[in-house]
């Protein structure tokens, strides 16, 4: 079965959760993004007024790494100049700086770790590669989706790939942003730079929004692969009961994904990294091919072979990008670009690092995915417009030979990058979970287990993948993206009174507030027309 619009339902009672989720949504985001340093209001703040950065030196007579304080906001934008220097710290962090060590938040107290060891380091057009293929994937099958959700006029396209290439900016500028707020506070993960600004004690909000988008990425290969495995199933000529959705899903998981998500070590699969992005574009190349032919317009070879109802379909419906409707497609880019859990690696692992290079990084590996989601969602949406499905390949005929490999293609990708995304979600699931519970001998194979049945049952329940993908890109991946970056900036940026902030770190926070704003009204609105609100 493809996945397919079903009707829109609305409740009263429904749309006044909604309304009274939205007031307290933005309410919370502007309580916290303004509370002021030191208020002494409770575990979740510093008791101190400011945060300065940290570098790192090795000593000459013992080579050990050491830390020394900088003034924050003059290092963390790459030397905003003087006029930050003597930013104000409290007595106890001054002490704990003027050692050994790195300063780590805990409640509201300041502990000292040691420094992280030396990393083993890539070259910038080696790191810019894994960027690429941390980003692209299997959402790039969804864009036409997302885009006939608004409109099925072909001059939806243009305001469509106007959006993605947009918020491929955005979503790189917030990658970098997490690499230089995690650098300058001396965090190796944003959940440790978001306890350095807000305290250990909130920090679990970064890894539920961490858990709940590699829940719905690993959801989302699941049914993937389910479809692929169906059509595949179908085209071998094997018997409907066989052949159906449920039984390629229930099949691929048990027999693949489950063994899969106990792997100890992913190392066997890093080679997969080149694979995966030849394979996208392979699939990608394969989609623009076959709009060049006509393949599949009216008369072309294969119009007759697939379904009336997933033949293209232009000006029927009609609809404008101005519309709530468009917000469905900005959660599916939202989310397809969501890698920002790895900015502090990709950082910490750049050969001769600063922070242009990092930026070059960070221009290649989203320009490079934007450039492909524009290519995918454009031929995809201009081949079948208002009949294009949550997962693309349920159009193509089952029969033709460019998407039979497309499906083998996909499925392989998909197998062999799940177990990476698994160990995020599991990881994520075992550190909200209690001490006690956790710390099992057997908790991680008893969370394995739970969370590869809950997948199997949410893929037999949900067909639907472009729903799968925009709720939770717009709720979580616009806070992952937009939202926790800018409040965590916000708050390690903020002056103490009277001091002199100059011109170009009061407008890049002047520029995170509109980005905090827009990103609480793309969760909030973005959800709204996923779920038929709006």
């Amino acid at each position: 079965m493809v996945a397919t619009r079903g009707p829109k339902t609305h409740a009263s009672s429904g749309g006044l959760r909604f309304v009274v989720l939205a007031a307290v949504s933005l309410a919370s985001v502007r309580l916290v993004a303004d509370l002021p340093l030191s208020s002494g209001r409770g575990p979740l703040l510093f008791s101190c007024a400011g945060l300065p950065g940290l570098t790192s030196s090795k000593s000459a007579s013992s080579g050990a790494l050491t830390s020394r304080p900088l003034p924050f906001a003059a290092e963390l934008c790459g030397g905003y100049g003087g006029g930050c220097a003597g930013w104000p710290r409290s007595a106890r962090l001054q002490q704990i700086l003027d050692g050994d060590g790195v300063a780590k938040a805990v409640g509201s107290n300041v502990q000292v770790q040691d420094a992280p060891d030396v990393v083993e380091t890539s070259s910038l057009a080696a790191m810019s590669v894994n960027l690429l293929k941390n980003i692209i994937g299997a959402t790039v099958l969804s864009l036409a989706y997302g885009t006939a959700g608004f409109s099925d006029s072909r001059a939806a396209v243009l305001p469509a790939s106007i959006l993605t290439l947009t918020l491929g900016a955005l979503c790189a500028y917030t990658f970098s942003l997490i690499a230089r707020l995690c650098n300058r506070a001396g965090a190796d993960t944003f959940r440790q730079a978001w306890a350095r600004a807000f305290g250990q004690g909130s920090s679990w909000v970064v890894s539920l929004a961490n858990l709940v988008m590699a829940g719905a990425g690993s959801l989302q290969y699941v049914a993937v692969l389910a479809e692929s495995g169906s059509s595949l199933a179908s085209a071998a000529g094997l018997p409907a009961m066989l052949a159906t959705r449920s039984c390629a899903l229930l099949t691929i998981t048990g027999g693949m994904l489950l063994p899969l998500s106990f792997l100890e070590s992913c190392s066997q699969l890093k080679f997969t990294s080149v694979v995966g992005i030849a394979g996208v574009f392979y699939y990608v190349t394969a989609i623009a091919v076959r709009y060049s032919q006509g393949a599949y317009a009216p008369g072309g070879s294969f119009y007759a072979l697939i379904e009336p109802a997933l033949r293209p379909s232009f000006g029927v419906v009609g609809g404008s990008f101005w519309s709530f409707k468009a917000l469905m497609l900005m959660s599916i880019l939202t989310a397809s670009y969501t890698c920002h859990y790895n900015a502090p690696k990709f950082w910490r692992e750049l050969e001769n690092r600063t922070l242009t290079r990092f930026a070059i990084l960070c221009t290649l590996g989203f320009g490079g995915a934007a450039l492909t989601y524009v290519l995918g969602l454009s031929t995809s949406f201009l081949t079948f417009g208002g009949a294009s499905t949550g997962f693309i390949f349920s159009n193509y005929a089952l029969t033709d030979p460019l998407f039979v490999i497309a499906r083998v293609v996909v499925s392989f990708v998909i197998l062999c990058t799940f177990p990476l995304l698994m160990v995020a979600f599991r990881d994520g699931a075992l550190e909200l979970l209690p001490e006690r519970v956790s710390g099992a001998p057997k908790a991680k194979r008893n969370v394995t287990l739970a969370l590869v049945a809950t997948l199997a049952f949410l893929g037999l329940l949900i067909k639907d993948l472009g729903m799968i993908i925009s709720v939770p890109g717009a709720v979580f991946g616009s806070a992952i993206v937009y939202i926790f970056p800018a409040m965590v900036f916000l708050r390690l940026t903020r002056p103490a009174a009277n001091e002199a902030v100059p011109l170009r770190l009061r407008l890049e926070r002047l520029f995170n507030r509109c980005l905090l704003l827009f990103g609480a009204g793309a969760a909030i609105l973005g959800t709204g027309s996923a779920l038929g609100f709006l």
